[in-house]
């Protein structure tokens, strides 16, 4: 009689560490679901973040061109290429930024981006392409002032408040 107990307390205790390595295998399966998921949800949130800020920049600057040619390099292909699907259902400006470069490179740059844009689509006419400063919300000169002065270590001046929506620059609050 006590072997039987012994050993039906034995099966049992089998049987109990069975399922728990069946339910900590399915545990670990949903965990790394549940991260693989994560991990995409955040490389789709940086994505779109960088896609807008593409867009609200605007610019090719010479570090998207392969040095000394009209053809982009591969940041400069990725770039024009948010711009691209954007203007081909919208209307607007696109800066490249001449920096310093040679005029014939410049103009070949000029000709090889608008080239690019008819092929993916876009109708050039829509697209103001110019040499002009990056687009996006910029900041306030006044902010601008302050910031290099408080690098510089000087204090800012007895006039000086800080302007509305300053917070995370230089302490203000929105």
């Amino acid at each position: 009689m006590k072997s039987a107990g012994i050993m039906t307390i034995a099966a049992a205790l089998a049987i109990i560490a069975g399922c728990s390595c069946e339910c900590d295998r399915e545990h670990q399966q949903m965990l790394q679901s549940r991260k693989q998921t994560d991990s995409r949800l955040s490389t789709w949130a940086h994505e779109a973040s960088v896609e807008n800020a593409i867009l609200a920049q605007h610019t090719l600057f010479p570090y998207h061109f392969v040095p000394n040619s009209a053809e982009l390099n591969e940041l400069g292909m990725r770039d024009l290429g948010v711009l691209a699907r954007h203007y081909q259902e919208n209307p607007g400006r696109l800066s490249v930024r001449r920096s310093g470069t040679e005029q014939g490179i410049y103009r070949a740059r000029l000709d090889r981006v608008g080239q690019l844009l008819r092929q993916a689509g876009v109708n050039v006419a829509a697209v103001d392409i110019a040499d002009a400063p990056a687009g996006g919300e910029g900041m306030d000169s006044e902010q601008v002032l302050h910031i290099l002065r408080k690098e510089a270590g000087e204090t800012p001046p007895s006039y000086y408040r800080e302007p509305r929506g300053a917070a995370g620059l230089a302490g203000g609050e929105e």
